[in-house]
């Protein structure tokens, strides 16, 4: 009997070290994802749900000796889309091409991304917003961007220049004092779950 208590016992023993051996592996493993590596792992989960759109600086005015106004930026709507929000890709397509002025093969081309976010159009007039926003629809949505704008037409234009949609500027004066006139830009942060 005491054979048999012996190789009992000796089996007990074994499986608790074997157990402590796992144990102390797997807490060795937690600590060192959870506390050496952390910061890194927290950075890798938010990039798998969040998403950065950058948005574009505003520009500062241009104006003469007498403070009027030759260049300054007045703020616009962009819309861009989330194709997966969107109910009748189809019919969407058909609406936003015919207020926006838009080919409806290249907005029925934006609906079928599998992106989350989708330029539609940038800077739109005030006219295009209003009939847009009017149409109410799933998906589409709205970032307020600065377009640059020139009070005096073309008076003057070949010493004001003109800037791009970026806004960099790329003639005259907007681009000489472009990192004068330009501001800082922001972000857009859209977050998505499990299921996209």
């Amino acid at each position: 009997m005491s054979n048999l208590d012996q190789s009992s016992q000796w089996r007990i023993k074994f499986f608790l070290v074997l157990f402590v051996l796992a144990m102390t592996a797997v807490g060795g493993r937690a600590f060192q994802l959870q506390v050496l590596k952390g910061d890194e792992w927290q950075k890798r989960a938010e990039r798998q749900y969040q998403r950065m759109v950058k948005l574009t600086p505003q520009r500062g005015p241009i104006v003469d000796r007498n403070g009027e106004a030759l260049a300054l930026s007045v703020e616009v709507d962009s819309v861009y889309i989330n194709p997966k929000e969107v109910d009748n890709k189809k019919l969407t397509a058909e609406q936003l091409a015919s207020r926006l002025g838009m080919p409806k093969r290249e907005m029925a081309a934006k609906l079928k991304s599998s992106r989350q976010f989708v330029w539609v159009k940038r800077q739109i007039s005030p006219q295009e917003s209003k009939a847009v926003r009017a149409l109410d629809l799933p998906g589409v949505h709205y970032i307020k961007e600065h377009k640059r704008f020139y009070p005096n037409g073309r008076l003057a234009a070949q010493l004001i220049g003109f800037t791009g949609l970026d806004p960099r500027g790329l003639e005259g004066l907007e681009l000489k004092y472009d990192g004068v006139i330009l501001g800082e830009g922001g972000f857009l942060i859209t977050e998505r779950d499990a299921v996209g």
